[in-house]
């Protein structure tokens, strides 16, 4: 994960503002907010750090709760 990634994160986040709370039956305010706390933890990583925080958020939900108890638990990073 480069910083490409997370800016992008962070423009999409922007995007979404204005379709709160929600849109044709998505909790918007919902998933900026899990959005923010992902971008949040993902700012202060380097290239390393980033690619381990993806490999422990492939775990399952229950394991991601243990290492991450502030991230939600429905993100899903695809393999």
């Amino acid at each position: 994960m480069g910083r490409g990634a997370v800016i992008l994160l962070g423009e999409g986040i922007q995007r979404l503002q204005s379709y709160q709370p929600d849109y044709q039956g998505i909790d918007v305010a919902r998933l900026i907010g899990e959005s923010e706390l992902l971008l949040s933890a993902l700012q202060p990583l380097d290239r390393e750090q980033a690619q381990e925080f993806i490999r422990q958020l492939q775990m399952t939900p229950a394991d991601n709760s243990q290492l991450y108890p502030r991230l939600p638990t429905i993100v899903a990073v695809p393999s």
